[in-house]
C-alpha cells in the first residue's frame, strides 16, 4: 500500500518515466513476469485485481497504452464475472479513457454509454460518477458533441462550485475544456486555473497527469494575453522534459509552437510531430501536424503545409474527431485548398473497423479469433480484411507486419485463453 502511494507521489511530482517503470517492477517483485508487452513487461493478474486504479494511472502516464488496454480488458472481465456493478462501470470508464487516448473515439464513447447508468444512479458513489463523467466529457468534446456534454454536466449536478476532493479535479478540467470549446473562454480559463491550483496543492507537477498549463495557455492566447500564455506553455514544456514522457512533451511543444508562431514555432512543432509519431496517440499527433501545417502555409511553404494539414484532416475524420477535422478543413480553406481534394490512401484511408481487424490480424489472430474478440460474424472480418488489403496495396497476411500498427501496437491485446 505504501509503495503505491510513494509511486503516485513520485509520478505526480514529475519524476522521470523510467523511474516509474523501474518502481513498477520493484513493486511487482518476483510475481512480475518478463513478458513481451510494450515497455518490456507484462502485468500479472494479482496486480490488476488489487491495485487497478494506480496501476492503470501509471501505465497511462508513462505512455504504455497497449499494456494499459490489456489491463483494462482483464479488469472489465473480472468485474463482470464478480457481479460488482460499480467496479464494472469504473473499469469500463478506465478502458474508455485508454481508447480515447489511442484515438478510438467511437469505441471509447460506446464504453462510456454502457458505464453511464452507474454515474446517473441515485445510489452512485461520487468518485465513480466523477470518473465516468470526466472521461465521457473529453470524448464528447473531441467529437463536437458540445450540447450533449453540457446536458451530461447538468444531469450529474457537476455545475457551479465543485468540492475540493481529488476526484473533482478531472471534472473541473473537462468542464474547462467544454467551456472554452463553446466560446466561453474566460470561464474556461477560470476553471483551468482553479484545476491547476488544486493540482499544485496535491503536489501534481507532471503534465502527463494533467496538462492544464498548456490548456490555460491556449485560453490566455485566445484572450490576447500572449506573455502569460507563453510563460505557462514554456513551463509545461520544461516540466514535461523533466518527466520524460513523449506524449506529454509532444503535446506541450505543439501548443507552445502555436502560441510562439514564426520560424521558432515551426521548429517546436517539428519536434512535437517527431515525438508524437513514435507514440500511439493518433489524435495528438494529428493536432500537432495541423499546427505545423498551418504555420508552414502561413510562411508560403504550400506543398509541405498542405501535406501536414491534410494528414491531420484525414486522421481526424477517420477517428471521428469532428472538432479537429473542422479546424484542419478551415486552415485548408483559408489557403484556397479544398479539404476533400485528393483521395486518401494507405493507413490513413482505413476505416476504424478495418484498422482494428487488420491490427488483430497483424498480431497473428485467426479470422475466427478476430470475430470472437470483436463480437462480429466471420463474414464481417473477411470483408474488412479484403478491403483493408486493397487500400494498403498488399496481397494478404504475409505482407501485413508493420503496415497497420508500425513499431508499436494500437492498443489491442489478444483474447485471454
Amino acid at each position: 500500500g505504501l509503495g503505491w502511494l510513494r509511486l503516485l507521489r513520485d509520478e505526480w511530482a514529475g519524476l522521470p518515466a523510467s523511474h516509474t517503470q523501474t518502481t513498477l517492477h520493484d513493486l511487482a517483485g518476483a510475481g512480475w513476469p518478463s513478458g513481451e508487452a510494450a515497455g518490456g513487461f507484462s502485468v500479472p493478474d494479482f496486480l490488476v485485481r488489487t491495485c487497478h486504479v494506480p496501476l492503470l494511472s501509471m501505465l497511462l502516464h508513462t505512455d504504455d497504452l497497449p499494456q494499459a488496454l490489456a489491463a483494462c480488458d482483464l479488469l472489465v472481465d473480472m468485474a463482470a464475472a464478480g457481479g460488482a456493478p460499480a467496479r464494472h462501470a469504473t473499469s469500463m470508464a478506465l478502458r474508455a479513457g485508454t481508447l480515447h487516448r489511442l484515438g478510438w473515439l467511437a469505441d471509447a464513447a460506446a464504453e462510456c454509454e454502457q458505464a453511464l447508468p452507474a454515474a446517473l444512479s441515485a445510489r452512485a458513489v461520487r468518485q465513480v460518477s466523477c470518473l465516468i463523467v470526466s472521461i465521457y466529457l473529453g470524448i464528447l468534446i473531441d467529437q463536437g458533441e458540445l450540447s450533449k456534454a453540457s446536458v451530461l454536466l447538468v444531469r450529474t449536478g457537476l455545475v457551479g462550485q465543485l468540492p475540493r476532493s481529488w476526484h473533482y479535479n478531472d471534472v473541473l478540467y473537462a468542464r474547462a475544456r467544454l467551456r472554452t470549446a463553446g466560446g466561453a473562454v474566460a470561464e474556461g480559463l477560470s476553471d483551468y486555473l482553479e484545476c491547476g491550483q488544486r493540482m499544485t496543492g496535491w503536489g501534481v507537477r507532471n503534465p502527463a497527469v494533467s496538462d492544464w498549463r498548456s490548456r490555460a495557455a491556449m485560453a490566455y492566447a485566445a484572450l490576447g494575453e500572449r506573455d502569460e500564455a507563453l510563460r505557462l506553455a514554456a513551463e509545461e514544456v520544461e516540466l514535461a522534459e523533466s518527466a520524460g514522457g513523449a506524449r506529454a512533451l509532444g503535446v506541450a511543444l505543439a501548443r507552445l509552437a502555436e502560441i510562439t508562431g514564426g520560424s521558432g514555432g515551426i521548429q517546436l512543432a517539428c519536434r512535437a510531430v517527431r515525438l508524437l509519431t513514435a507514440t500511439n496517440a493518433a489524435l495528438d499527433e494529428a493536432a500537432a501536424r495541423a499546427v505545423l501545417g498551418a504555420m508552414l502555409l502561413a510562411r508560403g511553404m504550400r506543398a509541405a503545409g498542405e501535406q501536414q494539414v491534410r494528414h491531420a484532416h484525414r486522421t481526424a475524420e477517420a477517428r471521428g474527431a469532428t472538432v479537429l477535422a473542422r479546424q484542419a478543413a478551415r486552415v485548408l480553406h483559408e489557403h484556397g485548398i479544398p479539404a476533400g481534394g485528393g483521395q486518401p490512401s494507405g493507413r490513413v484511408s482505413l476505416t476504424e473497423a478495418e484498422r482494428r481487424v487488420l491490427a488483430l490480424a497483424e498480431m497473428g489472430l485467426s479470422n475466427q479469433q478476430i470475430a470472437h474478440r470483436l463480437r462480429v460474424v466471420l463474414r464481417t472480418v473477411e470483408i474488412h480484411l479484403t478491403r483493408g488489403y486493397r487500400k494498403l496495396g498488399i496481397r494478404g497476411r504475409t505482407e501485413l507486419p508493420g503496415q497497420v500498427t508500425g513499431p508499436t501496437l494500437l492498443g489491442l491485446s489478444p483474447p485471454r485463453s
